[in-house]
């Protein structure tokens, strides 16, 4: 199943779209609130299709979807947009997006639109093997041994080096996604400093024109990954998770994302989403769903609150959403859930 990000400002407009997404028998596995911690999450976890909106901070969905095709990235994406413009669509398709959605969309429509950028994941699948080889170590980076790391990045390496690119600055495009991709790993740990932008720019347009210097550069970085995460990801994984789960009880007020919580616990998002459905049985936009909704019945239980009143309690932004999450549990409104305890 493809990982899909979904790129919007709003937070309910983000949940509403995410929880379509997973009406249609797909996960949102990642989020994001604006154009450069998209940006962000694509060199980081190559999401495979990406709903990008129009009122994106920072540029827009629309510019998200042209550095996209700028960067050659192996991402299928779709546009949100709360208006229906001519010249918005003709700009969208020539950016490389699948579909156009004016919101608010039906099921059906997302679902086509899915089905389309599922289509173009397939298409660039083989066009990119080298992103999507990256991608798949360092989601796997938890579960192989130190010896089978050190020689897949090797491997990795060798066919950045020996392939050779239809497009200009390809090589260093992909020095530049390894190099942030461990930057991230270490970021928990507080290692390997940036002396300086300027340094490092140099640096990595260094390691794109030599070869042996690359493979220096990055088993040095993976030797530290490992024996930092030595200590932090072996016994004490099943703890991390306890962690997470009060953290969430503590905190559910708080709107933060999949991507929030398990860059806390110094995780990349697909390994921490597996270890977290595994410690609870649910996935944390679930888990969140149920603590928030087992708040507002106790709530729910105090006449004098108005419905609204505990919608923003709980952390729901609009009762618009608060209403149907509840509906959803409990198989009936909020009022109607009162009714039924004879309030």
């Amino acid at each position: 199943m493809p990982q899909i990000m979904v790129a919007c400002a709003e937070g309910s407009l983000r949940a509403q779209v995410s929880e379509m997404i997973e009406g249609q028998g797909y996960e949102a596995w990642l989020d994001a609130s604006s154009r450069e911690e998209a940006l962000r999450i694509l060199e980081q976890d190559l999401p495979r299709i990406v709903l990008a909106d129009m009122m994106l901070p920072a540029g827009g969905g629309l510019r998200l979807l042209q550095d996209i095709e700028q960067s050659q990235l192996p991402v299928a994406a779709i546009l949100l947009s709360p208006v229906c413009s001519y010249d918005y669509v003709h700009q969208a398709l020539q950016s490389g997006a699948v579909d156009y959605l004016v919101y608010p969309f039906e099921p059906r429509e997302l679902a086509q639109a899915l089905r389309r950028a599922e289509k173009r994941c397939g298409m660039l699948e083989g066009n990119h093997r080298l992103v999507l080889y990256m991608m798949q170590l360092f989601n796997d980076m938890h579960a192989i041994k130190p010896h089978e790391l050190l020689e897949r990045q090797e491997e990795l390496l060798r066919h950045i080096f020996r392939s050779k690119h239809k497009y200009g600055g390809v090589r260093e495009m992909y020095i530049r996604m390894l190099h942030m991709k461990w930057m991230h790993k270490l970021e928990p740990y507080e290692l390997w400093s940036e002396t300086g932008e300027t340094q490092m720019e140099l640096l990595k347009l260094k390691l794109s024109k030599d070869e042996d210097a690359a493979r220096h550069y990055f088993q040095q970085i993976a030797e530290h990954w490992l024996e930092q995460s030595a200590k932090l990801h072996g016994p004490n994984r099943r703890l991390l998770m306890k962690m997470a789960c009060l953290y969430i009880n503590e905190n559910y007020k708080q709107e933060f994302t999949l991507t929030q919580i398990s860059e806390r616990y110094g995780m990349s998002v697909s390994y921490f989403s597996k270890q977290f459905k595994h410690y609870s049985g649910d996935t944390l936009v679930n888990y969140v769903n149920k603590i928030r909704i087992q708040k507002a019945k106790r709530l729910l239980m105090h006449p004098q609150l108005k419905i609204y009143e505990v919608a923003h309690e709980v952390g729901y932004s609009t009762l618009q959403y608060f209403n149907r999450v509840f509906k959803q549990f409990e198989k009936a409104t909020p009022l109607e859930y009162r009714r039924k305890i004879g309030l």
